[in-house]
């Protein structure tokens, strides 16, 4: 979700209650619309809006509609100048939130490790979720920079606990076998063998695949490391391993490589899997035609 569309949603979403015109009410009138702005987003989204194009124009035009206010005035009013710093201290007040603990932060790591970063997802939606967290809790938002920070620093050590987990539960069959794949990429079970797609229907095509598939069925894989890891980590780090070369995979610290390789190819497998059935089915269906063509009735 990125920032303009974080300021959509349906209008009655920003509509103000008793105390929130009692509150507003206390403020300057040239104030107010802005100061609304501010408080309804913070209320909705789990923090305070940086710019104005991440609010929608329709929810600017709402909130002046029940303030009696010129949605433009909210415009010129900066978001970043010292009144709207000084006025989100009494929004805050308003709202109720309360300061995060060293028990809240410790609450959100366990979050972020234990069911966040499983789910996976991309960065601008794990944030949103973040702040979605915090808001749930009635805690004070905190800069974007830092939940940023946070959730990129959570992401990489999710990801590295995963690949060091797939590479602990490798055989030492397996890591050899995974280990020669890098060494010889051009071999027929070998890393650029591997990316390989099945081709066309023909003999050598189905036995190639076929020679592919049993290689990586042959390492049994531990695919019970990834219960509970989200399909979107799944293709994320898939993608990441597919797009390396030989020699950039080789550069990586060993257990790194092993993990990467060893989740692409569950990946893989089932690619080759679908192609493999594909082809098959192509060649019974050529062999079909073929038979229509040449088989004559008899006289």
């Amino acid at each position: 979700m990125d920032a303009i569309e974080e300021g959509k949603g349906p209008l009655e979403d920003w509509s103000l209650s008793f105390d929130d015109h009692a509150f507003l009410a206390e403020l300057p009138v040239g104030a107010r619309l802005a100061a609304a702005v501010q408080l309804k987003f913070l209320d909705r989204f789990g923090h305070f809006p940086v710019h104005w194009a991440q609010i929608n124009e329709e929810a600017v035009a709402f909130l002046a509609g029940q303030l009696g206010a010129d949605a433009a005035s909210a415009a010129r009013s900066g978001l970043g100048s010292r009144n709207a710093r000084r006025y989100r201290e009494r929004i805050l007040a308003h709202l109720g939130l309360r300061r995060m603990t060293a028990a809240d932060r410790a609450a959100l790591e366990a979050w972020l490790e234990g069911t966040l970063c499983p789910q996976g997802g991309t960065l601008e939606t794990m944030i949103a979720a973040v702040f979605a967290w915090s808001r749930a809790r009635r805690l004070q938002p905190r800069a974007r920079a830092e939940v940023e920070r946070q959730v990129r620093t959570a992401r990489r050590a999710f990801q590295e606990r995963l690949l060091l987990s797939i590479a602990a539960a490798l055989t030492p069959e397996a890591e050899a076998r995974l280990e020669a794949a890098l060494a010889e990429p051009e071999a027929p079970t070998g890393l650029h063998a591997l990316k390989q797609d099945v081709g066309a229907a023909t003999r050598d095509s189905v036995l190639g695949a076929i020679e592919r598939l049993a290689f990586i069925r042959g390492l049994a894989l531990p695919r019970a490391c990834l219960a509970g890891v989200g399909r979107p980590w799944i293709e994320t780090v898939a993608r990441r391993a597919a797009g390396e070369t030989a020699s950039e995979m080789r550069r990586h610290e060993r257990t790194r490589r092993l993990g990467l390789m060893a989740l692409w190819l569950m990946v893989r497998e089932s690619q080759l899997t679908d192609g493999v059935v594909d082809l098959l089915v192509e060649t019974v269906h050529r062999i079909g035609t073929r038979s229509r063509h040449t088989v004559r009735p008899m006289k």
